[in-house]
């Protein structure tokens, strides 16, 4: 280096800790800390300039980052490496999905650098930048020989050269990422039975692929896109619709929103307890829930939690009191409309639908009965008598046996605190 008047920029101290490789045994976090906190005194006495990378770790592998601040090693390193050319990648750069268990752009997937990087800032280091090394294999017909993946070992040229491209855009959206090494310039064996293989811009035999235009291309200059998933700490916002008090089965409606993730799913919470099969997937909560009649008379408070699709959560609550009906200080009317006209020789349809009271908020439950009846020797027999359910619309048609003067009128029986009601007699002449 001194004969070439060269000076190394930055120092990477080991290869891969994180995985079992060149680290032996697998991941130590504790003893590649103390590692870290050997060699960053020793190299910045030998050049303060320089710059100390963590070893390039396998993928954005955010969690063990954090693992290097737990033993006490944040400040010895300057930058974070990242290895993202592994494993057999191949979705595209823009491709990404959440940890299950926190939300988080799962490790696995290329835009989780923007995790590593909120890792930093989160312990006050964002200004810490990261070096990475990127690449697909274009090993597409044959299948990953890494642990127990399934699928292909690579992508085709063609979707290398645009994954190169796509890749360095989105890097460009973010000024943290100071380097991007491509891994490999060119193939270095002719044995292509595995991802690392063929990884090259340029094949074993010197040929061009594809991504090599590409690397020609960016190098003379790259426009900013950004791809992938979204760092998410905001928090969404809930909303709950439920009536102050209930008799015998409460509906629970709510929304949420978010104005930069989707909402995933919506929980129902009661007395502190999650509700098991009471879930509701998007942005929206209906739910006549059945298991309101199982609790007991008194208070209860009813929440929802919504979750985006990075498992930031939001609560809305309120306190219900479920009432005994036959304690109930008042009785509230239903809204009847029944309603009776002939239809054809003989015959006689009735409609009729049963509404919740506007100032109450549950639904009435009971039954209609409906009454045919003759005029016979000055005085109305009775004929004819149905019983419907109230929960929907009712519809009937009635033949009449034998001429005459009718009339037809229903009987609203309902439970409390609701009030039983009678309706208009409606008079017809059937021949």
């Amino acid at each position: 280096l001194k004969s070439l008047n060269l000076k190394v920029a930055a120092w990477q101290v080991w290869n891969e800790p994180n995985a079992g490789v060149f680290w032996i045994g697998g991941p130590e976090p504790a003893r590649y800390s103390a590692l870290l906190k050997a060699a960053y005194p020793r190299i910045k006495a030998a050049d303060p300039a320089a710059i100390v990378v963590t070893g390039g770790l396998v993928h954005n592998d955010f969690y063990f980052v954090e693992s290097l601040y737990r033993h006490g090693a944040g400040d010895s390193f300057d930058a974070v490496g990242t290895h993202m050319s592994t494993a057999c990648l191949t979705p595209g750069p823009g491709f990404y999905e959440r940890n299950q268990d926190n939300g988080r752009i799962d490790k696995y997937y290329f835009t989780a650098y923007r995790e590593v990087h909120q890792s930093l800032a989160d312990r006050g280091h964002g200004d810490k930048p990261i070096f990475m090394e990127i690449g697909w294999s274009t090993a597409h017909d044959q299948p990953c020989n890494v642990g127990n993946k399934k699928g292909p070992s690579g992508v085709t040229e063609a979707e290398q050269a645009r994954f190169l491209t796509e890749a360095y855009q989105c890097l460009a959206s973010d000024g943290y990422v100071r380097a991007a090494a491509w891994f490999s310039l060119q193939d270095a064996t002719r044995q292509y039975h595995s991802y690392d293989s063929r990884m090259g811009l340029v094949d074993f035999n010197g040929n061009l692929r594809p991504s090599f235009g590409a690397m020609q291309t960016v190098a003379r200059g790259i426009t900013p896109s950004f791809c992938g998933g979204k760092v998410d700490r905001d928090l969404p916002s809930a909303k709950i619709d439920v009536p102050d008090q209930y008799f015998t089965r409460l509906v629970v409606r709510g929304s949420a929103t978010d104005p930069t993730t989707p909402i995933k799913k919506i929980e129902l919470w009661v007395d502190g307890k999650r509700v098991e099969g009471a879930n509701g997937d998007g942005p929206t909560y209906n739910n006549d829930w059945f298991g309101s009649t199982k609790l007991g008379y008194g208070k209860h408070t009813i929440e929802l939690r919504a979750y985006d699709e990075a498992l930031n959560v939001a609560r809305a609550s309120k306190v219900v009191t479920k009432v005994d009906p036959d304690k109930a200080t008042g009785t509230y009317k239903p809204r009847l409309a029944f309603a009776a006209k002939k239809v054809g020789r003989g015959k006689v349809r009735v409609s009729a639908r049963v509404q919740r009271a506007l100032d109450f908020p549950e639904d009435p439950k009971g039954r209609l009965r409906i009454f045919f009846e003759r005029r016979t020797g000055g005085r109305w027999k009775p004929y004819s008598r149905f019983t419907k359910g109230i929960s929907k619309p009712v519809r009937l048609t009635y033949a009449a046996r034998r001429p005459g003067k009718w009339r037809v009128w229903g009987r609203l029986a309902v439970d409390a605190p609701y009030k039983a009601l009678r309706t208009k007699k409606y008079v017809f002449k059937l021949r």
